[in-house]
């Protein structure tokens, strides 16, 4: 069955909410199954699945097995072709054993189906419930879900370019970066493969042709190992082409350059691509990231995952804010093999907790949007993200980025789909530089932090140098290039411990040459490839002192450090909350130090304490709800301290602050009449109402969630209130 069909099947709208997150949470096999299920199979299936299965005589469904295949021996591997292999061979061999029994009954009951490697699941189209009741029978099915699909993150603004005018020599994102100054160091992205899972690209385009890694000397395309045409609606040839434009956009902003428009931040990297963003259909994007590890010719046949991209951008995902771990088993088996999987965080922004899966997710590294004067865009996705996860991780240019669109234009686009791409090509251009940084996901990572520059905003919580609007920082190519192992290239290698036990968690700096920021395993071990030179190694562990030795490494060869730690000393902690301006007492709020010591509530009188801390520097934050400010400041412990807080009041734009009472709640004791969808009712007020500068004596409530104290309005859209467009001279409601 051809990929178009099976797409045009799946296509549907996604489900209500609730159901949709079910969906994502399963689809990464991460969902126990209920207790009941060894005696009811249907008690493994989700919500929707089960309603589809039930209301419709046929539906496509997916069968999720409960066992992941282990890739640690795999991804352990060195050389690159030697541990994708490993990598593509453990996961087929786990995935024929665990599905077998699966795969021999949708034989037997002769049902359209296939199975996955990538991830360890079999897609059944137009199954019966029946069909799957049975299924879901067997103990090695974890689940039985519904298909889904999910979007490209849509960018904010499209403008084509229409300004007749000569194009800049290189874009203002790529210099924000200082990507030029890269080049000029001698580094493009030579020997670097990137790849989108996207809308498509189209080949054609002079700014993409000639980095196509498909492109023969004669100037003819094989499409062979560099591009799957998953919708299957490019041309006859397998052309690689775009149906939306997102796709040849993003590519662009990787690898692009033409001679006049320097569009892109790695012109020296190739790219392929794979267009399961077409639809975003789930099955499509489980095929297009099962090719992108082992790539194969026009056909399918003869997968070679020695051609798969080092790097894969994808500005795609579930509708933000969302934290599921949608094909979570997918990103996990990429980086298994070392590829670097790079993501947008969202479009919205500027709320708090609004960024989307699976950029949202800790393993994932995600990018949010700043414009060309350096400020945060509104509509950038916020974190936390997953289990408080700092998110974005970091963020670059993403407003009105100018770039290639297809037919051989170029326009201007907004959008975190344009920050993930300088991202990816700033990985491009570090790996080019240090081949032996490649592979190596936990160092780029680690780098990309370090040499992020530190954006302060704390509105939605975090430091200074890691925050929820801006990540680490804005993203700096440069610096990240010098803070790579170039030349002679060796290793610092130790074991941290503590009492003849190892420390897991501990910061091992690395300073000299090539300075490196590593974590101690769960063995306590490290390990850090730098350029050869003289170091001195700091390591530091919440509970311990401080130490520090010196090392000096020597081209191909490892230089062992072993750092035994001790207890430090412990004091306390204490103060005073109070509110700027009139100094009263904030009781309540919560004060932290680290995550490892727990937190502290203030007192009626606004004190707290928090003893046992170990010395060290912190970073002390408040938190006191809706009505203040969260508050962080530096603070170093090498004695008891005392600490005097001072929260600011929050204000909305019209300058109005806010209280929070001790009052009893009152219950009212006359009954309305308002009741339905989208209706309303008006009251009159036993009292005059002041509200924002007006006195009102009557009321126009709505079921839709919200108080009109102007005429009747029933809008049901969210929006910030209060406001001059409707509903104006209105407030939130609540319902009981």
């Amino acid at each position: 069955m051809r990929a178009r069909e099976r797409s045009a099947r799946i296509r549907r709208p996604l489900l209500a909410v609730i159901a949709a997150v079910a969906t994502l949470i399963a689809m990464a096999g991460l969902v126990a199954p209920s207790a009941q299920a060894a005696s009811d199979p249907t008690a493994k299936f989700t919500a929707a699945a089960e309603k589809e299965l039930t209301t419709s005589k046929t539906a496509d469904f997916w069968v999720r097995l409960a066992d992941r295949a282990d890739l640690s021996k795999a991804s352990a591997i060195k050389d690159w072709d030697q541990r994708g292999k490993a990598v593509y061979d453990t996961l087929r061999k786990h995935a024929q054993s665990s599905q077998a029994g699966v795969v021999a009954q949708l034989k037997a009951a002769n049902a359209d189906f296939t199975p996955y490697w990538i991830t360890n699941a079999v897609l059944v189209r137009g199954g019966t419930l029946s069909l799957a009741t049975s299924l879901a029978a067997k103990s090695e099915v974890k689940q039985i879900v519904e298909t889904t699909v999910l979007e490209l993150i849509k960018p904010v603004e499209v403008k084509p370019d229409t300004s007749g005018m000569a194009p800049n020599a290189v874009e203002w994102g790529v210099a924000a970066i200082n990507a030029d100054d890269v080049w000029g160091a001698g580094t493009t992205g030579e020997g670097i493969v990137v790849a989108s899972i996207d809308s498509g690209t189209d080949v054609n385009h002079p700014a993409l042709r000639s980095k196509y890694r498909g492109l023969l000397p004669d100037g003819t395309l094989d499409n062979n190992y560099n591009f799957f045409d998953v919708a299957g609606n490019c041309n006859a040839a397998g052309d690689p082409c775009d149906s939306d434009g997102h796709g040849t956009h993003t590519m662009g902003t990787m690898v692009g350059a033409d001679g006049a428009n320097q569009i892109g931040v790695a012109p020296g990297a190739r790219w392929i691509e794979a267009n399961g963003c077409h639809t975003c259909a789930d099955a499509d994007l489980a095929d297009a990231s099962q090719w992108m590890l082992a790539p194969t010719r026009l056909d399918g046949s003869a997968p070679d995952t020695s051609k798969r991209p080092h790097i894969i951008n994808n500005s795609w995902g579930s509708r933000s804010p969302s934290t599921a771990p949608f094909l979570e088993d997918i990103q996990l088996a990429w980086a298994a093999s070392g590829i670097w999987g790079q993501w947008s965080n969202g479009n919205s922004g500027p709320s708090c907790q609004t960024s989307g899966s699976p950029g949202s997710r800790t393993i994932n590294y995600s990018a949010g949007a700043f414009d060309s004067t350096g400020n945060i865009a509104s509509f950038s996705a916020r974190g936390p993200g997953q289990d408080g996860e700092t998110k974005p991780n970091i963020a670059a240019p993403g407003v009105a980025v100018r770039s290639s669109l297809p037919g051989g234009g170029y326009g201007n686009i907004s959008g975190t789909s344009m920050a993930s791409p300088h991202v990816a090509g700033a990985v491009a251009l570090a790996w080019s530089a240090a081949p032996s940084l490649e592979r190596d996901l936990a160092a780029t990572r680690a780098l990309l932090d370090e040499t992020a520059v530190d954006t302060s905003d704390l509105t939605c919580g975090g430091t200074v140098d890691d925050n929820n609007v801006w990540g680490e920082g804005k993203l700096d190519a440069f610096a990240l290039y010098q803070s790579t192992p170039r030349g002679d290239v060796g290793h610092v290698a130790g074991t941290v411990t503590a009492g003849g036990s190892p420390v897991a968690g501990a910061t091992v700096e690395i300073a000299g040459p090539t300075p490196r920021s590593v974590t101690t395993g769960a063995d306590g071990t490290y390990d850090a490839a730098v350029s050869a030179g003289a170091y001195t190694i700091t390591v530091r562990a919440f509970g311990y002192a401080t130490a520090t030795q010196n090392a000096t490494v020597t081209a191909g060869a490892t230089a062992t450090v072993d750092v035994a730690l001790v207890a430090a000393p412990r004091h306390t902690v204490s103060g005073t909350v109070t509110l700027q301006g009139n100094g009263a007492p904030v009781a309540g709020a919560t004060v932290t130090l680290a995550s490892a010591l727990p937190p502290a509530t203030t007192g009626a009188d606004g004190t707290f304490s928090v003893p046992d801390v170990p010395e060290g520097t912190y970073t002390l934050s408040v938190t006191a709800g809706g009505c203040a400010a969260p508050y962080s400041q530096s603070l170093v412990v090498d004695g008891d301290e005392t600490v005097a807080v001072a929260l600011a009041g929050r204000a909305d734009g019209y300058g109005y602050t806010c209280v929070v009472g001790t009052g009893d709640y009152l219950q009212g004791s006359t009954k309305t009449t308002l009741a339905g969808d989208d209706s309303t009712l008006a009251i009159d007020l036993p009292w005059a109402f002041s509200f924002y500068g007006q006195s009102y004596n009557r009321a126009f409530l709505s079921t839709n969630g919200h108080v009109n104290f102007l005429a009747t309005v029933s809008a049901f859209s969210n929006g910030a209130i209060p406001s001059t467009a409707t509903p104006n001279a209105a407030t939130p409601s609540v319902e009981k």
